[in-house]
């Protein structure tokens, strides 16, 4: 699947890119920045064979990423 696919930034006080991208990282993923828009977003590229697992590792990689950043409960 080579698709990028593009997220807003969250929207939370304190938003930086860099150490978002530092905690995915040691998840396993590696996000872009995404200045493709006035607005903030990042990119994660789609490569490979991808199905259910692979995403929930994914949402569950931002997830922990943003809980360790303080940005999530």
């Amino acid at each position: 699947a080579p698709i990028i696919v593009t997220f807003h930034a969250p929207a939370v006080a304190g938003y930086d890119f860099k150490a978002f991208y530092a905690e995915a990282k040691r998840r396993g993923f590696i996000l872009y920045p995404g200045k493709l828009t006035e607005v903030e977003t990042f990119r994660v590229g789609c490569i490979g064979a991808i199905g259910c697992n692979e995403m929930q590792q994914a949402v569950n990689a931002v997830a922990d990423a943003m809980r360790a950043l303080g940005w999530a409960r």
